[in-house]
């Protein structure tokens, strides 16, 4: 049915980019997907409306569904330079490289959306993983470790250094189940439990 509503709404206003990117999600995402569909109505969106940051990360997710990420670094490139306040357009280049093994080029991504986000913790996870794609598995435990270790001295309330540790934490633990790190997985059972007790407790149910 809402797929049905956006391509009646796109029908009313042809100049809806937002439209058509829903509708483009719609045949991506949701039963029965069509993917030549997907495609031919992002790049609707993008027609609609050549400013739109958010038509070319669409365009840019399709041909990344499609595993063409060439296409796919490109849009989401061009949405960059059309809003360099959005960390997504960064991080979607960044995934984009990341699966081209463009390593560098994925960090550089990733350092430079963080610029622009409120947080830099998925930032930085994702440089973390890019050690991990490359096949560097101590340089990718060290960054972890030491981006949790630094919050410490961050500043922030401990409800949300707690949760960030716990994000760091949990990459590590899938790291370690990765790898077969048993020594390290013990090491980090133990350290998970004060930042999981103070995030328990600021639920507090």
């Amino acid at each position: 049915k809402s797929r049905a509503c956006f391509q009646k709404a796109t029908e009313l206003d042809p100049k809806w980019a937002i439209g058509y990117t829903a509708l483009a999600n719609s045949y991506l995402f949701d039963e029965p997907k069509d993917p030549k569909k997907a495609e031919e109505t992002a790049q609707k969106g993008v027609a609609a409306d050549s400013s739109s940051a958010f038509a070319e990360i669409a365009l840019g997710d399709v041909y990344r569904a499609q595993s063409d990420f060439d296409k796919a670094r490109a849009a989401y490139a061009k949405a960059v330079q059309l809003n360099p306040d959005a960390p997504a357009a960064y991080y979607k280049e960044g995934h984009a490289n990341s699966f081209l093994g463009h390593y560098d080029d994925a960090r550089k991504n990733y350092t430079d959306g963080m610029q622009h986000d409120e947080s830099d913790v998925a930032a930085k996870q994702n440089i973390i993983l890019t050690y991990v794609y490359a096949g560097d598995e101590k340089t990718a435990m060290k960054l972890a470790m030491d981006d949790a270790a630094a919050l410490d001295a961050s500043g922030q309330s401990k409800s949300k250094i707690a949760g960030d540790k716990l994000s760091y934490y949990g990459l590590c633990v899938l790291m370690c189940f990765h790898y077969g790190d048993g020594a390290h997985l013990q090491e980090l059972v133990g350290m998970i439990k004060g930042p999981n007790d103070e995030s328990a407790a600021e639920a507090g149910t």
